[in-house]
């Protein structure tokens, strides 16, 4: 539902004498009139996307960047069997991806960043392999990078930055051989960045902004492979630590029986002529 047109994009819409095909950002196709492209981008719209976009069976295209559309994606977006391209950036979208999206095996660009959506990436966008362009970034997304993207073979940009995902960076780009861009810069990743595989070809702005370390980052990765010593002190009941008690009670036992000794042999007189005696005996031998 539109609240607002301040650019009057919608001027032809409201003129019932006016072919839907003729309305600007309509474009239909020649054959059928049935509408394949809808372009509004830019023209700083307010309001809510309809679940009626769901009834553009033969859409191909919706551009709805650069506007101010709020609320939730609805779900009727999945039953766009022919979409191809979806373009939501820079909005202010909230609630989280509709699953219904991977409903769409003709999608080939998802462009949805710089929005307000939570949760979690959806597993089934990992079905939509003729997916050549993911771009999410500017959301607050939930997990790790997912481990669906390495089934996206198809895949040539990918926008994850500032997202708040977590986790280690995952092995998996190996596999996509047609990557070329590439943007995870602003989570928190952690740990090394695997190497041999195209992931180094990247600029370091792809991603800095995490706990990352390997090229293409300039920064080594000795804190990562510091062995960790910790638990092996600790399996062994901490043997290298010195035993302090043990040595006191050494020491005191020592003290207490010398003068105990001593003692006694000069209290008593035949203790201490029987001493004497054997030790010269010792002495001679």
């Amino acid at each position: 539902m539109i609240k607002g047109d301040p650019q009057g994009l919608l001027t032809s819409w409201n003129h019932s004498s006016t072919d839907f095909c003729q309305w600007q950002g309509v474009t239909c196709s020649p054959r059928h009139q049935r509408v394949t492209h809808l372009n509004l981008s830019s023209g700083g719209l307010i309001g809510t996307l309809s679940p009626s976009v769901g009834n553009l069976s033969f859409i191909r295209v919706i551009q709805l960047s650069h506007s101010s559309f709020s609320g939730e994606i609805p779900p009727e977006i999945g039953r766009l069997f022919r979409l191809r391209e979806l373009h939501l950036r820079n909005n202010s979208f909230t609630g989280s991806i509709p699953d219904t999206i991977t409903n769409c095996s003709n999608l080939q660009l998802l462009s949805l960043g710089n929005n307000n959506l939570v949760g979690k990436i959806p597993d089934g966008i990992g079905s939509l392999s003729m997916l050549s362009f993911v771009s999410l970034y500017g959301n607050i997304l939930q997990g790790g990078v997912p481990p669906f993207i390495a089934n996206l073979t198809l895949l040539d940009t990918l926008s994850l930055s500032y997202c708040q995902l977590g986790g280690s960076f995952p092995n998996l780009f190996h596999r996509l051989t047609n990557l070329r861009r590439l943007s995870l810069a602003g989570n928190n990743l952690i740990g090394r960045i695997p190497i041999g595989t195209q992931i180094q070809s990247f600029n370091e702005s792809s991603f800095i902004g995490n706990k990352l370390c390997g090229a293409p980052l300039t920064n080594d990765c000795v804190h990562v492979d510091k062995p960790d010593t910790t638990s092996d002190q600790k399996e062994d009941g901490g043997s290298h630590k010195v035993d302090w008690g043990l040595i006191i009670s050494i020491a005191l036992g020592f003290i207490i029986g010398f003068w105990g000794i001593v003692v006694s042999l000069m209290l008593n007189r035949s203790w201490r002529i029987t001493y004497f005696r054997l030790l010269r005996k010792l002495i001679k031998v």
